[in-house]
């Protein structure tokens, strides 16, 4: 279906995208701070993921939840999960802006990992898989790049504030609350909270973002 293609086609767009900027912002952020243990060069891991993302998006496209998906899935999550942990998110865990783009990442596997239990079990839903890819990948990927070139391109620093914990931790619990309902005989409350959690997440980026777009370039 059409909704498929475009959350297939998304993933294997942040797979290349976030796969570049995550570890090359993580690593010049280490560098100027004199850190030896850097994010790993790209290199056959990284080959290996993305091929893995493009045949097990046309799978998902072409063949829906079929076994050769739910394989592919499970393969291909773990491959994210292989590129990501090369990355140093521990080192870079005291910058908001950086170690929130490692969380979206995530958001890629955990995606891959419910579409494999729901193609091969009835562990996980379609929902479910939806969820973590539109309300968790998506979304916070969006908000992060968002935020950063919004800083970079007025001149100012590429650095998190106190707000912006608050801003990726609404955004991801929120996406989290929307994956858990998914598998929930009332989620009522779960996706109201979730709904409301996403709404101060947007209204914190609006709040950071508006006087840095109203103000002239630092």
């Amino acid at each position: 279906t059409g909704i498929t293609a475009g959350f297939a086609v998304a993933f294997v767009l942040m797979v290349l995208i976030g796969g570049r900027v995550t570890p090359a912002f993580s690593r010049n952020w280490l560098m100027k701070r004199g850190v030896r243990t850097l994010p790993a060069q790209f290199g056959i891991i990284d080959k290996t993921a993305l091929a893995l993302s493009v045949v097990t998006a046309l799978a998902w496209i072409g063949l829906g939840e079929s076994t050769v998906t739910g394989i592919l899935a499970a393969i291909t999550s773990l491959a994210v999960l292989a590129r990501l942990s090369r990355w140093q998110a521990w080192a870079v865990r005291g910058e908001p802006l950086l170690l929130a783009q490692h969380v979206a990442y995530l958001w890629l596997a955990v995606a891959m990992t419910l579409l494999a239990l729901s193609a091969l079990s009835d562990l996980a839903t379609q929902s479910q898989v939806r969820h973590a890819m539109g309300a968790g990948a998506v979304g916070s990927m969006t908000l992060i790049v968002m935020l950063r070139a919004a800083l970079g391109h007025s001149g100012r620093a590429i650095r998190g504030n106190a707000g912006d914990w608050l801003l990726f931790a609404a955004v991801h619990v929120g996406a989290t609350l929307r994956v858990l309902s998914g598998g929930m005989d009332d989620p009522t409350l779960a996706l109201n909270t979730a709904g409301i959690l996403w709404a101060i997440a947007f209204l914190l980026f609006a709040a950071r973002t508006i006087p840095i777009a109203l103000t002239p370039r630092q």
